[in-house]
């Protein structure tokens, strides 16, 4: 996974900055930015890649999991070759290209990753990003909450994973673990981990 470009999937984020106060934009275009973008896409850390609003008050609307939490939620989930694999919440498809990356080794026919994003935006940008690296990644675009989600996804999945924090696992959730499934997401911060 290593090898991931993570500079593919934040083509853009944002940083605070105090003087002036606001937010600074760096993108890989941009040859004042560029050093810096890279050093922030590539450090590991949580990348703000969308805004709520415009100017010094802007808040935070879409940010990257921090890559060492997601990575332990990768291992917590433990996904292995066969196994249907579901992500809520795909935001840029770092996470999905993480996964597909991780099974790419064993991959013997189509692998069966799916991505949920309820952007339809950052569907298809995380769609085109995806594809660019020939991730086999089949997403949809829906609401990770919605009562019909089995329907829409086809089934129960061995191993789900969320990329955003909850107050309590919703049944919707469980109902998609296949039997001996895994669930990992994130109880506030906390990682949680919910057998079937």
């Amino acid at each position: 996974m290593a090898e991931l470009p993570r500079e593919v999937f934040l083509p853009e984020a944002y940083v605070r900055r105090s003087a002036p106060p606001g937010w600074l934009t760096l993108h890989g275009g941009g040859p004042d930015t560029r050093a810096d973008w890279l050093r922030l896409v590539n450090s590991g850390d949580s990348v703000v890649v969308e805004l709520d609003g415009t100017g010094p008050d802007a808040a935070v609307r879409v940010a990257t999991v921090p890559m060492p939490r997601y990575l332990a939620a990768l291992h917590a989930l433990a996904p292995k070759p066969g196994m249907r694999v579901l992500e809520l919440g795909l935001g840029t498809g770092l996470g999905a290209g993480m996964i597909d990356r991780y099974l790419r080794p064993w991959h013997t026919g189509d692998p069966e990753i799916v991505a949920v994003e309820i952007d339809p935006a950052h569907a298809a940008a995380a769609t085109e990003r995806l594809a660019s690296l020939g991730a086999r990644v089949r997403v949809v675009t829906a609401d990770a909450f919605a009562p019909e989600l089995p329907r829409l996804l086809g089934g129960a999945f061995d191993r789900i994973i969320t990329t955003f924090p909850v107050d309590d696992v919703p049944p919707i959730w469980r109902e998609l673990l296949a039997p001996g499934g895994r669930l990992v997401t994130f109880l506030g911060p906390e990682l949680h981990v919910v057998e079937a």
